[in-house]
């Protein structure tokens, strides 16, 4: 009895008790409110719940303070409750993302979810109330003072081990994941250009000229994701290297310390790693366009501060070969990097001399590599023709005029970097005018804690799992404009301290929109593929702040939140994989596809392609059969390991009609046919030189497609 008397008595103890006193009082007075609310005034739930939030809100505040933790003699509602109130905001906020997290990917049911959350919750809301919300003045000063101490002792080796911990995380992961997964729609699309370039003809993208040899060198689906990969990584150390070098040259930085280093590359590996989540790694035209963008950057950056001697010819030569490829790749992203390339080297360079010398052998290797590759594949006269030719196919599909989706790019970016300066602004003022008062430079903290706060609360609508997939990547890139919009005002009298150095911290933040440039999508969810600009210059920015006590704390937690944000992205995706059946902690199968090799899948996924494989061995005697499929899912052709006529990816009947035009009537004839049915049931309209389908074909197979979850049918021609 003596234990538990001095247990009771202890202020602590005391205060906790007292605490859970008032949280049992409140919760019956809840039960109460809103049964009157709800059944007696007949009000909605939505209505009866928020009223009862507020009224409990109240009731434990004026308790809480009288009574539990008495942080003043008198009762006062001004500074204390608005932490209270926050205090309070972000315990619900928690246990709300918690309770949805937990229930929408495990089988848990949330009644018990939410009982094992609360001890934790409780405990939480305990301590922000004591420790922040309701402290008495003097003990917060004396919390703040040691709490900058601490901070300034140990805040950077915190968030260097938590900035490496997750980069190694993300790549440990997207390595473990390479074996797994078989997208049978932009992936597959990609191999088979790869694995056909001849059967591909040239449309607004050469990207099989380039994808052909990597494939030749590698063999199998397996090594071909991991080569896009070891890309994307070598090209974004290459660009994070030129930026330092730039960085130091125009003053935006001085010497760095090997900790320093790392964290910018790491940040900047981290948001080449978030294309990942996009398509695996197959090499195509997108990751070929970030590549050739990383790599002929980074070039033209190391050339700044040389004169124009024959080194900085070499890698200006480069660049331009680079470009060239970029060029052949997606020809309106490449013209709008060599813009810019060019305005780096006229701006930035030091002399007269190193600028047009800059432009002149950009210039050459641009031309050089276009002549080389065009001329080694086919004749100028056949490219100009297949070059016309593959836009109007692409005008078939994508009718939006060129100009109106230059004006809708301009639109989405203002917009978003518009909405993502406003937040900040808002929430920086707020802070300000409300909080400013009572705790030195606390405002800045309370910034972050906010922007904290509301990630938290859009992060479960920003990466939902409703296959929707254009829709996360929008909240997904206005978050990270957010930060990176943080980062530029915190930064803001270091990159605008001369015109060279303004420069180069805005070419590098519209460079993702750049690499989008061409994209038939909304060009805010195509920047996901390239933010390895954005990664290194926020860390860079960081690195200008040290001598700044104030905003260097709130620049390292920026680069922090900058990798966990693609961290947490790519957790989310796991779950969901773009265009893939089950969650790839399914993908556990080990699957024989055609001629790429061993892969595992889903269990779903296994048995379509077993019964794929069983009806090739049945009906298909060669794998140099030609082979169309109405419409999409191109996958099949590598399941089935036959050749596409003309395009792995025939989309609309209208599209196919003008393609298969080129197509002489004794292939066609000849060719198996594949056919994806409608939702009920039905067979889609085929093009006009399938009028008479299926007169002359035999059905050989009719099987359930686990990714479109409908009927596909497979149809040979009779011999």
């Amino acid at each position: 009895m003596a234990k538990m008397d001095n247990f009771i008595r202890d202020t602590k103890n005391s205060q906790f008790l007292k605490y859970l006193l008032v949280g049992g009082l409140n919760f019956f007075f809840g039960l109460i409110v809103f049964y009157v609310f709800l059944k007696i005034l007949l009000l909605k739930y939505s209505i009866a719940l928020t009223i009862t939030w507020v009224l409990g809100l109240l009731l434990t505040y004026v308790i809480n303070f009288s009574w539990v933790f008495k942080p003043e003699d008198r009762l006062s509602f001004k500074r204390h409750f608005v932490k209270y109130f926050l205090a309070q905001l972000l315990c619900f906020g928690l246990n709300l993302f918690s309770l949805r997290f937990i229930s929408n990917h495990t089988a848990f049911d949330p009644y018990y979810v939410q009982l094992g959350l609360i001890p934790f919750i409780l405990v939480f809301n305990f301590l922000t109330t004591k420790l922040w919300a309701l402290k008495a003045e003097r003990d917060n000063r004396l919390t703040i003072s040691v709490w900058q101490n601490v901070m300034g002792k140990y805040l950077n080796t915190f968030m260097f081990i938590c900035i490496i911990g997750l980069f190694l995380g993300q790549l440990s992961y997207f390595i473990w994941a390479l074996s797994r997964g078989f997208d049978i729609s932009d992936e597959s699309y990609y191999v088979l250009l790869a694995i056909h370039p001849s059967a591909v003809k040239l449309f607004n993208s050469a990207q099989h000229w380039f994808t052909s040899i990597i494939w030749q060198v590698t063999g199998s689906l397996y090594l071909f994701r991991l080569s896009g990969l070891a890309i994307l990584l070598c090209t974004s150390m290459l660009f994070t290297k030129g930026a330092i070098h730039a960085c130091k040259i125009i003053s935006v930085i001085g010497s760095l310390q090997k900790k320093e280093k790392i964290i910018v590359y790491a940040c900047s590996l981290s948001g080449a790693l978030l294309y990942g989540t996009t398509t695996n790694f197959s090499p195509c035209y997108n990751l070929l366009d970030a590549a050739t963008a990383y790599s002929s950057i980074g070039l033209v950056l190391l050339t700044l501060g040389r004169g124009p001697d024959y080194k900085t010819k070499l890698l200006c030569f480069f660049s331009g070969c680079i470009l060239g490829i970029a060029v052949l790749n997606k020809f309106s992203a490449g013209l709008a990097i060599m813009g810019l390339i060019f305005i780096f080297l006229i701006f930035l360079s030091n002399n007269i001399r190193s600028k047009i010398s800059g432009v002149c052998f950009v210039f050459i290797g641009i031309l050089i590599t276009l002549l080389s590759f065009i001329l080694y594949h086919t004749i100028t006269s056949n490219v100009i023709h297949d070059f016309q030719f593959g836009m109007a196919v692409f005008k078939s599909v994508q009718t939006e005029p060129t100009l109106t989706r230059l004006i809708r790019y301009f639109w989405e970016f203002s917009s978003q970097i518009f909405w993502s300066g406003i937040f900040f602004v808002l929430l920086f003022a707020l802070s300000i005018k409300y909080l400013k008062a009572f705790d030195a430079h606390l405002h800045r903290k309370l910034t972050l804690f906010g922007i904290v706060l509301v990630s938290c609360y859009y992060l479960p609508q920003a990466f939902t799992i409703l296959g929707i997939q254009g829709i996360r990547w929008v909240f997904l890139t206005a978050l990270l404009a957010c930060v990176f919009a943080i980062s530029l005002f915190i930064s803001l009298n270091k990159w605008t301290k001369n015109s060279k150095t303004t420069i180069l911290t805005m070419g590098l933040g519209v460079l993702p929109y750049f690499t989008a440039i061409g994209t038939g999508n909304g060009i805010n969810t195509q920047i996901v593929g390239s933010l390895a600009f954005w990664g290194c210059l926020i860390a860079i920015l960081w690195i200008s702040n040290k001598s700044q006590n104030e905003n260097k704390n709130l620049s390292i937690v920026t680069c922090v939140l900058f990798v966990f944000i693609i961290t947490y992205q790519i957790v989310v995706c796991s779950f969901a994989p773009y265009h893939l059946n089950g969650s790839i902690w399914e993908q556990d199968i080990p699957t024989e596809i055609g001629s790429i090799g061993m892969i595992k899948t889903d269990q779903k996924t296994h048995d379509f392609i077993d019964e794929l494989t069983l009806i090739k061995r049945n009906y298909i005697k060669s794998s140099t059969e030609p082979y169309l499929c109405f419409y999409r899912e191109p996958g099949i052709a590598l399941i089935i390991d036959v050749v596409p006529i003309f395009s792995p990816y025939l989309i609309l009947p209208k599209q196919s009609e003008l393609m298969l035009a080129q197509v002489p009537p004794a292939v066609l004839k000849s060719a198996i046919v594949g056919i994806v049915l409608n939702d009920k049931g039905e067979r889609p309209s085929l093009p006009a030189q399938f009028s008479d389908f299926p007169a002359n074909y035999k059905k050989c197979g009719e099987l359930f497609c686990p990714y479109t979850y409908s009927r596909f049918q497979i149809w040979l021609p009779n011999q």
